[in-house]
């Protein structure tokens, strides 16, 4: 999968969260992906996991076109595996 983003929001979280989006993108997304709609626009985004630095990370991210572009990562908690089980009951 190709991925894009836009640089000044990659800087944005890796000053919160400690991971840049390269990271990211050098790394198989695994698990099934969920998708969900914005409840600010509608768009559909989807919820992956990427495994690298000893960590799982959520990555969040769009398909726009042929790459996916990703949106925020942070590391994946045991709440979000809880969050997503809710939402697809």
């Amino acid at each position: 999968m190709k991925f894009e983003w836009d640089e000044n929001k990659c800087q944005k979280v890796v000053s919160i969260h400690s991971v840049d989006f390269r990271d990211v993108a050098a790394h198989r997304l695994t698990g099934l992906p969920r998708s969900f709609r914005s409840d600010q626009n509608g768009e559909e985004f989807y919820v992956g996991i990427a495994q690298f630095k000893g960590q799982q990370w959520a990555v969040i991210y769009t398909l726009p076109e042929d790459s996916a572009r990703i949106i925020s990562a942070r590391k994946w908690k045991q709440k979000d595996q809880r969050k997503v089980g809710e939402l697809h009951r």
